[in-house]
């Protein structure tokens, strides 16, 4: 037989047992000349596309969690730069009976 010409075909198997055993008599009933025959199931079917869509999305969480760590860390680092600037001038609020929450709220605004 010549794969290069083949004919691949599937052929979806319902039964009420275990579909395991017909396979060689579906595979044999294929008498086409050129013809492959893959015989699967539903469930086998169904658990294949489902597979796919499960690292479809795994891969898109993943990429997610990386882009909230670094807008987290831009945050961080942005928030951190700003009060080592402003040091000084926390220092002397606080000197002057700021409380830490007036403190806070100026940072942060």
């Amino acid at each position: 037989m010549d794969d290069q010409n083949a004919i691949y075909a599937t052929i979806l198997v319902h039964a009420a047992s275990n579909p395991g055993p017909m396979a060689l008599a579906l595979r044999s009933a294929a008498t086409i000349d050129g013809t492959v025959p893959t015989v699967s199931t539903y469930r086998g079917i169904n658990d294949q596309q489902l597979d796919d869509r499960r690292k479809t999305v795994a891969v898109v969480a993943s990429l997610g969690a990386i882009a909230s760590l670094l807008a987290s860390l831009g945050i961080f680092g942005l928030l951190a730069f700003t009060v080592a600037q402003r040091t000084r001038e926390i220092g002397v609020r606080m000197a002057l009976g700021a409380r830490g929450a007036d403190v806070l709220r100026c940072v942060l605004g």
